[in-house]
């Protein structure tokens, strides 16, 4: 819309209740003749795609003409508040909306979009169809004519600068693809064949209808010629200041293709018309889709009803409100018709970028950790958990916005995770609700930590609402994978995760974290980012510990829910589930009724309440081991109480015949840093390598049920079950101390990396095959030694300092471990895709050898860091790198390369000529697309900031390399600091910089400032088109590092010669 007074339609043929008449169509009802038959409704909110936003009821009477047939009203989510008309063109199912009366602009648009996808969560497009202001000369522009927004600028969005000018700051948005596409298809079709537009208005309105073609002249004025006349009626205005333009040889409306600028001002003088349409190259005005444009894929349509100057009226609106909808119905019907499933949430118009984004940031898909603990658990019964939904407690957090958090805790086995897993099912039955959660484990490393939670709860929101990805993808494009696993990545996930909840379109979510007493690394950042003000509500459970009540106690607008408190309805919700365990076992075992009643009797009697301490003897009574007969004198052997119980499941172990596998397996097991698979435990265990797949699962099976097994991975039943086995059984499974076994799996997992590593475990045909396209081999090589790869440094520093002092001696078995196999160990992590996990290990060993005090070895291990830090990048993209690019491009006596001189590539006959020894520079940080001007460290040493002449300011992470993030200052910073005692940066330019929320400019896409080379070959070597490597036949060969990149290489058959930014030229030839 554009410069409109707030109107009312008043009793016409097409008023916004009542669609106009048309002729019949094949779609019409034959016995009533008219529009409005309600034929073939979707069943559900989930099957309508297409959202079709209007500004004025005008328009919104012109869109439900384009119908082929209206829908039944669907429910909406509690807290929408618009109006919908249901109906499809096509095969598409679409959702028109209009904005409220009187409620024009970006924000009200966007509330209305945010509203109607919560509603109907399965709406992949967004059309804003309407009028809206033309800008003439560029274009040969007429009332009536259709503009579609190939690109939407927000002019309005600034600051300001000398003189009170606006520097616009807001960056435009295109169509996505998907609509972009369909746009060109109709656009070719009209090359050959005229429009519909005109067919379309003739079906759809009869000739005495308000939107035909007005019979008034289309007149434009000079833009210097003001409109003075009180009256809307140019009849006064000067005849001498029209433009002249020739007379068009139909009325057809032309369809223009262009620059749309979109703010919340109307548009009505010619000569601000013209200044900023010439400063966009932009051909209309409006006021609506800039608001849009963040939330969804969206494509603005407009009709011209003026020229965004002073001599405006109404008399064109409807006939441009019905042309701009007959187009979008020629539009949608070009578009491919998309089946939806259920759980179908925009994940289709995902880009590569996008996809790669969501890649990197799945650590674990929260929705599958939900089934597998279900699974675990035997099943999620309803009758367990329904008592919680007329729980007052619940019922209070639910229906009071002030209430922002619900704790649930209780001691362990009381259920609380099956609990929230009916929550969760609960709360996703209501539409529209946008639903967020994660299962923290303490036994598994990837979900035991704070930055594990943000990186699941994020992941899960742009799931549901794929826009939210904006917010990643400002800072993901620049960081790449290392921005969720670098040490800064609590810091960047949580302005992420809040930035996201501060997003109108997530207005209202709930956030739901399982096991908080499970979350070991950084839990009191969790729990501060929790109690923060934001338009979440959240609920948490975990046990009663001190420290978590200590945190939410500071919270006033909270709901403590404790299971204590709820004694009747827990003891109810264990007895139904003790039935239904009963039943299952009945049916299993054969039981009489006698025989099971007693049996429910029993656990009814001793189970206080413990669903787990039910689960764990149910577990043991379904042992084909135990008979029917012995049913009940086995039943009374169980104590009541958990602790009973594992002390009791720990001494029938020791009575085994398996007692020492079964005591090898749990202490194993209580000390990896995640759950490992079979073939890893196999790799870890000497005593157990012998076995096969059967035997080894017969053992895990006499575990006392301590351990599940799932899809060949081991874990504990339950965190209590390992808490009781470190605190009180070690004395029986970890005889020798927790630090012995700890070395024990160092050095296993050493020597079984020495035996399997070598190079080109998975025979990969090129140097430069991309780690995108691996695919493990079959069998896979790296299967059993996964978990030793990453994790045996980690081992050796938990270690017993002894041991550790005797192992690092010069000559000892790490020492010839990195003489004999670092350059394997490193293309193996970049297989695994962990080699952040291997710097950081490098780190780690070098500052255990320093302690012991091995010379040879430290000086190896300086040499290996430098190393690793020089090549990471190229061996994470291609891993058979770390025998070329990373070989090639280190010093001469590096040691490394010394070491591995035998792995230097046989087909390059000259080699580059490198420094002798290793210099100043640890790495080189790329991203700026012109000269560096200013580079300073923050006072901890971690950050660094770097000014440059691409009028960017970079903060990288110091340690890693990584881009954390990139702002556009607008000009070159030369005196840059750190604030000391906030999270800003000063200079004398501008002043202070908040990294937080940043008063300037917003993050830009670095692609903008990237260098790309064209591609340069002769007698098939050559450079890549992006400069990153030289190629044989357009395989990638050898990886080029950053200062190798930016000129133009020399090339004279297989000899290629490469400039570098440090002024050294690189010489070198291949067979």
């Amino acid at each position: 819309m554009n410069g409109r007074r707030p109107w009312h339609e008043g009793h016409t043929t097409a008023s916004s209740s009542h669609p106009p008449k048309r002729r019949k169509t094949a779609h019409d009802d034959p016995e009533d003749g008219v529009y409005d038959s309600r034929n073939g409704s979707p069943a559900s909110n989930n099957q309508y795609t297409i959202a079709w936003i209007c500004a004025l009821p005008i328009e919104m009477a012109a869109a439900r003409a384009m119908l082929d047939d209206i829908h039944e009203d669907l429910p909406r989510h509690t807290n929408d508040t618009n109006t919908y008309t249901l109906g499809g063109i096509q095969g598409h199912n679409i959702v028109i909306a209009c904005l409220p009366i009187g409620q024009y602009g970006t924000n009200n648009a966007a509330s209305v979009l945010t509203h109607l996808i919560r509603t109907f969560p399965s709406i992949r497009l967004g059309l804003m169809v309407g009028i809206g202001g033309g800008v003439p000369g560029k274009v040969d522009m007429r009332l009536g004519d259709v503009v579609v927004g190939t690109r939407v600028v927000q002019y309005d969005l600034g600051k300001t600068i000398g003189d009170g000018q606006i520097q616009r700051t807001a960056i435009p948005k295109s169509p996505h693809h998907l609509l972009g596409t369909a746009v060109s298809s109709l656009q070719a079709r009209h090359e050959r064949d005229s429009s519909r537009i005109l067919l379309i208005l003739e079906e759809k309105f009869d000739e005495d209808s308000p939107y035909r073609r007005p019979t008034t002249a289309d007149r434009l004025f000079s833009s210097t010629h003001e409109h003075t006349s009180p009256s809307p009626s140019c009849d006064g205005c000067d005849r001498s200041k029209l433009v002249p333009r020739n007379r068009r040889r139909t009325d057809n409306p032309v369809i223009h293709y262009g620059t749309i600028a979109s703010g919340n001002q109307v548009m009505r003088n010619g000569i601000q018309r013209d200044n900023i349409a010439r400063q966009l190259d932009a051909i209309c005005f409006e006021m609506e889709a800039a608001g849009l444009m963040d939330i969804l894929p969206c494509l603005p349509i407009r009709g011209i009803c003026d020229y965004s100057d002073s001599h405006k009226n109404k008399e064109w609106q409807r006939y441009a409100a019905a042309a701009a909808a007959a187009y979008t119905r020629e539009l949608v019907a070009v578009l491919p018709v998309v089946d939806v499933p259920n759980s179908y949430k925009l994940s289709s118009v995902q880009d590569d970028g996008d996809k790669q984004c969501m890649k990197d940031l799945r650590e674990t898909d929260p929705r599958d950790d939900k089934t597998r603990i279900q699974d675990t658990k035997g099943g999620l019964l309803r009758d367990s958990y329904r008592w919680i939904l007329d729980n007052d407690d619940f019922q209070q957090w639910r229906d009071n916005p002030q209430s922002q958090l619900l704790w649930i805790k209780g001691d362990p086995g009381k259920g609380k995770t099956m609990l929230l897993c009916g929550i969760i099912d609960e709360l996703e039955k209501e539409p529209g609700n946008r639903l967020s959660y994660f299962f923290c484990q303490a036994t598994e490393a990837r979900l035991s930590n704070a930055t594990a939670v943000l990186r699941g709860l994020i992941y899960l929101l742009v799931v549901q609402q794929p826009s939210l990805i904006l917010h990643i993808r400002e800072k993901h494009d620049h960081a790449g994978k290392q921005l969720f696993e670098d040490g800064n990545a609590w810091e960047a996930l949580s302005k992420i995760l809040a930035a996201m909840l501060n997003d109108p379109i997530s207005d209202g979510a709930i956030l739901i974290v399982d096991a908080l007493d499970e979350c070991k690394t950084s839990r009191d950042q969790l729990l501060d980012f929790i109690i923060k003000p934001s338009r979440a509500k959240w609920i948490v459970s975990s046990r009663n510990w001190p420290d978590i009540e200590e945190k939410l106690d500071n919270l006033e607008q909270k709901v403590r829910l404790r299971l204590e408190l709820n004694k009747d309805s827990i003891s109810k919700a264990v007895n139904n589930y003790i039935g239904y365990k009963v039943n299952r076992l009945a049916g299993l075992k054969k039981y009489d009724k006698e025989t099971g009643d007693a049996v429910q009797r029993h656990l009814v009697g001793n189970a206080d309440g413990t669903f787990l301490w039910v689960a764990l003897v149910c577990q043991e009574l379904a042992d084909p081991k135990v008979r029917k007969r012995h049913t009940l004198d086995t039943l009374k052997s169980f104590p009541p109480g958990l602790d009973p119980l594992y002390k009791r499941m720990v001494e029938h172990i020791s009575d085994s015949k398996d007692a020492d596998r079964c005591k090898e397996i749990l202490a194993l097991a209580s000390v990896v840093y995640r759950p490992i698979t079979l073939d890893e435990l196999k790799a870890l265990a000497q005593s157990l390598e012998d076995l096969d797949q059967d035997e080894l699962e017969e053992i895990i099976d006499s575990c006392g049920s301590f351990l599940t097994l799932r899809n060949g991975v081991i874990y504990f039943v339950h965190q209590s079950a390992k808490d009781f086995l470190l605190k009180n059984a070690s004395k029986q499974i970890l005889p020798s101390g927790i630090a012995h076994q700890h070395y024990a799996l160092f050095s296993r997992s050493l020597g079984v990396l020495s035996e399997t590593l070598r190079r080109n475990m998975y025979s990969l045909n090129t140097p430069g095959f991309s780690i995108d396209q691996v695919s493990p081999t079959n069998p896979d090589p790296l299967s059993p030694i996964r978990y030793s790869c990453v994790y045996w440094v980690d081992h050796l520093h938990d270690s017993d300092v002894a041991e550790v002092n005797d192992i690092l001696r010069d000559n000892g078995n790490v020492h010839v471990f990195i003489q004999k196999k670092y350059l394997y160990w490193l293309e193996c992590l970049g297989l695994l895709r962990s080699m952040s996990e291997g710097i950081k290990a490098v780190h780690k060993l070098e500052a255990l050898v320093k302690i012991a005090g091995a010379q040879k070895l430290t000086e190896l291990l300086r040499d290996a860091r430098r190393f690793i830090l020089s090549h990471a990048r190229a061996i994470e993209i291609a891993p058979l790198q770390a025998y070329a690019s990373a070989l090639v491009f280190s010093p001469e006596r590096s040691l490394t390369r010394e070491l591995f001189k035998k792995e230097e590539p046989d087909w390059m006959v000259l080699k580059p000529r490198m420094e002798a020894d290793w210099n100043a520079c640890l790495q080189t940080l790329e991203g700026h697309g012109h000269w560096v001007a200013s580079v300073v460290f923050s006072a901890d040493g971690q950050r660094l900031a770097s000014g440059s002449g691409d009028n960017t300011v970079k903060i990288w992470d110091a340690a890693t390399g990584v881009c954390e993030q990139t702002l556009n200052v607008g000009r070159v910073l030369y005196h840059l600091s750190f604030d000391p005692t906030s999270n800003a940066l000063l200079s004398t330019d501008i002043g202070l910089l908040n990294l937080d929320r940043p008063a300037l400019p917003p993050v830009i896409n670095d692609r903008s400032t990237e260098i790309t080379l064209p591609r340069v070959s002769h007698s098939g070597w050559g450079i890549s088109a992006d400069g990153e490597w030289i190629v044989e036949d357009g395989k990638k060969m050898l990886w080029l590092p950053p200062d190798c990149r930016g000129g133009m290489p020399a090339i004279d058959r297989s000899t290629v010669v490469i400039s570098c930014n440090s002024g050294r030229v690189l010489v070198l030839k291949f067979s």
